[in-house]
């Protein structure tokens, strides 16, 4: 794994998938980090409530807003998975290492609500302080070159077990900014 930190964002990288991204392969560091960075913001663009509740969940707990975990992945047995680019891991155990650091943690790997094959009951992650982001779409975050919209996403709160949906965002937005007031 490879990490690229900006001001906003660290994005945790495996070998496969660094090679296959153009903007890895830029030679200008600075270039690289730009990039990075807009893709996190038009991954928000018509998602405003999310991106809110993220900026507002970070500064709450004084937390850098973004890790990204951008690998290629799938579900094994009923367990989430990345490869790192040597060998297969549980996304729950990165979640695990990264919970707290980070405001939002953006979850890029191909997971049960991306095949064809569903599993009846879809791999749903947990963490106990950071807001957990991941596709909930036929289309993998990481096939979708992150930012460039088209697909749905999930959103969990921390200890939470189920995600929010769109329907819902506006209330808990205004319930985040209510206890951030206090």
């Amino acid at each position: 794994m490879r990490t690229i930190k900006t001001d906003i964002t660290d994005l945790f990288v495996s070998a496969d998938s660094f090679k296959e991204d153009e903007c890895y392969l830029l030679d200008d560091d600075e270039a690289r980090k730009y990039i990075i960075n807009e893709r996190v913001a038009r991954f928000f663009l018509d998602k405003e409530d999310y991106r809110k509740y993220c900026e507002i969940h970070a500064k709450k707990l004084k937390l850098k807003p973004f890790a990204i975990l951008q690998a290629h992945g799938s579900v094994d047995n009923g367990i989430w998975i990345y490869s790192d680019g040597k060998e297969d891991r549980r996304v729950q155990s990165w979640i695990n290492q990264q919970d707290g650091k980070y405001g939002t943690l953006l979850l890029m790997p191909c997971n049960g609500f991306t095949s064809d094959e569903r599993p009846t009951k879809p791999v749903v992650p947990y963490s106990k302080k950071s807001l957990l982001i991941f596709s909930n779409g036929k289309t993998c975050m990481g096939q979708t070159n992150l930012g460039s919209g088209g697909f749905n996403f999930e959103m969990c709160l921390p200890n939470q077990k189920e995600p929010i949906n769109s329907y819902e965002i506006e209330y808990h937005l205004r319930k985040l900014k209510e206890t951030a007031q206090s």
